[in-house]
């Protein structure tokens, strides 16, 4: 018996335009806070312990190649599961808490099968990682690493396995770090290192911390680097004398704002991401710029702000991240709304992107049937003869799968269970319809 899929469409209806179409991923028991690219596979991290139903030992780590999900079960994780990853000397680490009782926060590194507990003994939550001048840098809530006297912020060295002074630390927390123009910035709740006013972010100069343009009003709760220069989101409300509205930019020398900004809900704005195309932001979000449609998840093509397909509805993203052309979120699963159409039970979904033009006119007019499919799939152009079209199937990578003159009926039996993307093509037109096969 095949597994019913749980399906959302979005129709495209702007000519030359971009088709975006959100799916879920698996139903997870709790939040997705973390992803990262890793031996061409997707780490998903959270402190989730069952996917599916089917996978009851999920351990807060799961990865996913595009097709398959595969939980990583490993009783030395325990607390509050993943929160961030890093890459260091070409091994990955995972910001979590070890069960093991041998020394509790920490990056712990994955050896291919299990977590093992190497760069631990931090007495209380690390929020993020960054590897950066031959060392892992561990920001977070704490007050000492190991030997470490630096408070909030530690380096750790993977050949003598230990803490060391990240200069003089700050004065409270450290919530992200992001490498820039090869500099390390730090951003959180803290105001100073040292002597240093170092308001909410500030940069590492080898020796020491410095302030970033007069620093930030408000709270960062992210960064990410999108065309040359170094965004910031939170609760912000001014960039060093710049007034913003939860969003900036630093190009190196100068704090700018990002069009209009964002308008938050009371879940404010927990995310950024980028590809070599846009900026994604997510979280809590009503309004981006004058764009009022964008469902908790927005676009920055460098010049003005977007929807990202319909956006995510009545969920709080927690996470958002890019890989091999498609944009993960992770959701929110605890946040809980009077709505009975929310997703409670998903907290990953998946954006694939398709060139394309299209018509209201005829995509309205196009029907496939049946949808969910098994052996044959039909095509209904309606008033528009079917011999005017060609047809391309593809899956969710962009993969061609079958592609030819569109015919009443396509054979879609060779075709494994799962979400492809029929695109019907009319001269300089065309639409993109989703179909489940089971």
């Amino acid at each position: 018996m095949k597994k019913h899929l749980l399906i959302l469409l979005f129709s495209c209806t702007v000519t030359f335009s971009y088709c975006q179409i959100w799916d879920s991923i698996g139903q997870w028991n709790s939040d997705v806070q973390a992803f990262i690219a890793y031996n061409n596979s997707l780490f998903i991290g959270g402190n989730f312990t069952n996917v599916n139903s089917a996978y009851t030992n999920c351990s807060f780590t799961a990865t996913w190649d595009g097709t398959t999900l595969t939980p990583n079960y490993d009783p030395n994780v325990g607390g509050l599961g993943f929160v961030d990853f890093a890459i260091y000397d070409n091994n990955l680490y995972g910001a979590g808490t070890s069960s093991s009782g041998d020394g509790g926060n920490g990056a712990l590194e994955w050896d291919g099968t299990t977590w093992y507990n190497a760069a631990l003994f931090i007495n209380t939550n690390v929020n993020a990682l960054a590897s950066f001048g031959g060392r892992l840098w561990v920001g977070g809530e704490f007050t000492s690493a190991g030997s470490s006297t630096s408070p909030y912020i530690a380096m750790y060295n993977d050949t003598t396995y230990a803490y060391t002074n990240a200069g003089s630390g700050f004065d409270s927390y450290v919530q992200c770090l992001q490498v820039y123009k090869n500099e390390l910035y730090a951003a959180g709740g803290f105001t100073k290192s040292d002597t240093a006013t170092t308001l909410s972010i500030a940069k590492w100069n080898g020796v020491r911390w410095v302030g970033v343009g007069g620093g930030i009003t408000g709270g960062i709760s992210a960064m990410a680097v999108y065309k040359n220069e170094l965004y910031v989101v939170g609760s912000i409300t001014a960039a060093g004398a710049t007034a913003v509205n939860n969003i900036a930019k630093w190009n190196g020398t100068t704090w700018s704002a990002v069009g209009a900004g964002l308008t938050p809900g009371y879940n404010g704005i927990n995310t950024v991401t980028a590809d070599s195309t846009y900026l994604y932001v997510g979280g809590d979000i009503t309004a981006a710029g004058s764009d009022t449609s964008v469902n908790n998840v927005a676009k920055w093509d460098g010049s003005s702000w977007s929807s990202v397909g319909a956006g995510l509805p009545n969920e709080i993203v927690y996470s958002l991240y890019s890989w091999n052309g498609t944009l993960y979120a992770g959701l929110l699963y605890e946040y809980q709304v009077s709505n009975a159409n929310r997703l409670r039970s998903i907290a990953i979904s998946s954006l694939t992107t398709v060139t394309g033009a299209t018509s209201p006119s005829v995509s309205s007019a196009i029907t496939i049937y049946p949808n969910p499919a098994t052996d044959q799939v039909t095509i209904n152009t309606g008033a528009v003869p079917l011999a005017n079209f060609s047809y391309t199937l593809t899956d969710l990578s962009g993969r061609v799968l079958k592609t030819g003159s569109a015919q009443s009926s396509i054979d879609v039996s060779a075709l494994t269970e799962g979400i492809y993307l029929l695109q019907l093509q009319n001269g300089g037109q065309a639409t993109v319809q989703k179909l489940v096969i089971e």
